[in-house]
């Protein structure tokens, strides 16, 4: 189940097949891609990274918030575009992964891993803006 893939060449790591980026929505969601970095549960060398869709139209927030994929570790049905308590459906965020509720080895996997991975390579490829996430100290 692995292939390569140009956004994890970018990694140098063997991709999944199972991402976001091939769903038949991924064009409608790329312009509102916003990848946030912080190093708070990562490093300043390797930071941890919040991917999320910000500004879209209500309606289509609402739209994506249905989408359905596997899950990148265990191929269960997951809903990955996911709304944050506090917000509205024209910010979304990506959780490629099982609710840790559900299933918490899950994002804690290669699998997981790896989709981040792919996406801090969209960063690095300048497919993402930046975040505005504010720092703490």
């Amino acid at each position: 189940m692995h292939r390569t893939d140009p956004y994890a060449q970018v990694c140098g790591q063997v991709a999944i097949d199972i991402s976001l980026v091939f769903l038949a929505e991924w064009p409608l969601l790329k312009p509102y891609l916003v990848i946030d970095e912080y190093d708070r549960d990562g490093s300043a060398d390797d930071p941890r990274i919040r991917i999320g869709f910000d500004n879209m139209p209500l309606e289509l927030g609402r739209t994506m918030s249905f989408v359905s994929m596997p899950c990148v570790a265990c191929g269960t049905a997951n809903h990955p575009l996911r709304v944050r308590v506090g917000d509205d459906t024209s910010r979304l965020y990506y959780a490629p992964c099982c609710p840790v509720a559900v299933r918490p080895a899950c994002s804690k996997g290669r699998a997981a891993t790896l989709e981040y991975e792919r996406f801090k390579g969209l960063a690095a490829m300048g497919a993402a803006r930046p975040g505005n996430q504010l720092t703490l100290f």
